[in-house]
C-alpha cells in the first residue's frame, strides 16, 4: 500500500541480513515464542483465508489489463490530485505559475508510486514470505500459507506497475524522476524494529506488515474517484485499492490469531511498537518535499517556508490518525489500549485521544 506524504530522511544503520533473517531464532539461538503456537481453529482459519477465495478470478494480476497513458492533455487533468498536496496552493508555489505546481504534482506522484514499489517488495513481500514458506514461526495450514502466495504475487505486480507508470508518466511529461533514498526509509523503520528483543525479531516483521496493510490512505480512497487526475493514475489506484481491500481483510483476521499467539509478556513488549510501526511509514518525508520544490525553482528560505506552513505537527497527527483509524480500530478490539505502557505510547504519538 502506497503512502500519500512526502518524507524526511533519517539516519543510522541497517543491515539486509536483519530484513532476510527468518528462520524464526534468535541471535543466541534462541527460538521465536510463535514457533510454539497451536495451528489455527477450522473457524479462524476460514475468517483468515475468506477474503482471497476469489483470487484467482479477481485479482489485478489475473484479470486486469495493462494501464496506459491516454491523449488528455488538453482536457485540465493533473498527474496528481492537487487537493492531495496541499503545498501546491501555497503563495510561494502559486507566484511561480502552474507549470511549477503541475511539476510538483508530477513529482508527488512519482514519490508514491517508488514508496509503492519499494514498500511492497523490500517490507511486505519479505514478511510475506515467511508466511507463505512456512517461516513465520505459526503453524499455518497450507491455505492461509497459499493466500500468502497470491498477496506476494500481488505485490510485486503492484511494485512492477508502479514502476511501469513512472515511465510512461516521464515520457508523456518530460519530467525525469528524481528517484529518494528509500533505505532511509528502512532504517528510520529498523530503530524502531530494534528496540523489540531478538527472538521477537520475526513476530515484528509480521507486526509490521499488519500494521501497513490494514491502513487506509486517502490515496487509495479518493484518487480513483477524483475527476480532475488523469485516467493512468486513477486507473492504477482502483486497481491497487481493490487488491489491497482483500489483504486489509486477510491480515485482520491474521492479527487476531497471531496476537492470541503471543504471552501477556510478549504483547506487553511489542504492543508499545505498534505505535511506531503506525507512524514511522506515515510522517512527511520533508527532505523529498524538499528536493522537489529545490528542482522547481523554489529558494532554500522560500522552501523552508512551504514546509513549515504546509506540514504543521498537529495536522501531520490528525492526518496520521485520520489514516489509521481502520487499524486503531482492530487493535482496540483485540483489547491494546488495556495494558497502560501500550496506551500511553499510542497517545504519545497522537494515534489516541487522551481519555478515549
Amino acid at each position: 500500500m502506497g503512502m500519500t506524504f512526502t518524507s524526511s530522511s533519517h539516519h543510522g544503520e541497517i543491515s539486509e541480513p536483519q530484513w532476510q533473517q527468518t528462520d524464526g531464532l534468535d541471535a543466541d539461538g534462541g527460538v521465536d515464542p510463535l514457533l510454539t503456537a497451536a495451528a489455527p481453529l477450522e473457524h479462524e482459519t476460514a475468517a483468515i483465508t475468506k477474503a482471497l477465495r476469489s483470487w484467482y478470478e479477481r485479482a489485478g494480476v489475473r484479470v486486469d489489463p495493462r494501464r496506459m497513458m491516454r491523449e488528455e492533455h488538453g482536457e485540465g487533468l493533473h498527474y496528481w490530485p492537487p487537493a492531495l498536496a496541499g503545498f501546491v496552493a501555497h503563495p510561494h508555489v502559486v507566484q511561480r505559475g502552474n507549470p511549477v505546481r503541475d511539476e510538483l504534482l508530477v513529482r508527488q506522484l512519482y514519490q508514491y508510486l517508488q514508496f509503492t514499489a519499494n514498500y511492497e517488495m523490500r517490507v511486505i513481500n519479505r514478511a510475506t514470505e515467511l508466511i507463505a514458506n512456512g517461516r513465520s514461526g505459526l503453524d499455518l495450514p497450507a491455505s492461509v500459507r497459499h493466500d500468502a502466495y497470491k498477496i506476494y504475487c500481488d505485490e510485486g505486480y503492484h511494485a512492477m506497475y508502479s514502476f511501469d507508470v513512472i515511465a510512461q508518466v516521464e515520457q508523456a511529461s518530460g519530467i525525469e524522476h528524481r528517484p529518494f533514498d528509500f533505505d532511509a526509509t528502512l532504517r528510520y523503520l529498523q530503530v524502531a524494529q530494534d528496540t523489540a528483543p531478538a527472538r521477537l525479531r520475526t513476530t515484528v516483521q509480521l507486526l509490521v506488515v499488519i500494521v501497513f496493510e490494514t491502513l487506509i490512505t486517502a490515496t487509495l480512497t479518493q484518487i480513483p474517484r477524483a475527476g480532475d487526475v488523469i485516467s493512468l493514475v486513477r486507473e492504477v489506484v482502483r486497481d491497487h485499492a481493490q487488491d489491497e481491500g482483500c489483504h486489509h481483510a486477510f491480515f485482520s483476521k491474521f492479527f487476531g490469531y497471531l496476537w492470541g499467539q503471543l504471552s501477556p509478556k510478549d504483547r506487553t513488549i511489542l504492543g508499545p511498537l505498534l505505535a511506531e510501526f503506525i507512524v514511522r511509514p506515515l510522517e512527511p518525508r520533508l527532505d523529498t518535499l524538499r528536493d522537489s520544490l529545490a528542482v522547481a525553482g523554489l529558494s532554500g528560505d522560500a522552501t523552508e517556508e512551504v514546509v513549515h506552513d504546509c506540514f504543521p505537527a498537529q495536522q501531520t497527527r490528525d492526518t496520521i490518525r485520520a489514516t489509521a483509524k481502520s487499524t486503531l480500530r482492530l487493535f482496540g478490539l483485540h483489547g491494546l489500549y488495556d495494558d497502560p505502557r501500550t496506551r500511553e505510547a499510542f497517545e504519545a504519538r497522537g494515534l489516541l485521544v487522551e481519555g478515549a
